[in-house]
């Protein structure tokens, strides 16, 4: 199930580190911050992993909310623990978007629960 999204995700990246790698003479196959950077990659692909579980042992409604929740756990993270600048009014429409996003995400989660009540 999650093989062809795999290879749609490997096999571009490849080939765009060949081409960057002959533009720039740099080998990126030996750099140390490649390697680096398959650190959140992995921890990316073992999320994506539970979600396909959660998905087959829960329903989608539940979910999907669920993993929208971690788009606003990591950009809290960015804003807050790793103190990233950006200008006054990017962050406040960051906020306004995530409050957007954790809203809509209690909804569909809650919507099975509300549902049944009627």
């Amino acid at each position: 199930m999650m093989f062809p999204q795999t290879l749609g995700m490997f096999i571009p990246a490849l080939i765009m580190l060949l081409i960057t790698n002959k533009k720039e003479h740099v080998n990126y196959f030996i750099d140390k911050k490649t390697y680096l950077n398959m650190i959140p990659g992995c921890f990316q692909a073992v999320g994506n992993l539970f979600l396909i579980i959660s998905i087959l042992v829960n329903t989608n409604a539940v979910a999907s909310p669920l993993s929208e929740f971690s788009i606003v756990v990591a950009t809290l993270l960015g804003m807050f623990y790793l103190k990233e600048k950006k200008p006054k009014p990017f962050n406040t429409i960051t906020l306004i978007g995530l409050t957007l996003i954790f809203t809509g995400a209690l909804l569909c989660g809650f919507s099975d629960f509300i549902l049944k009540i009627k």
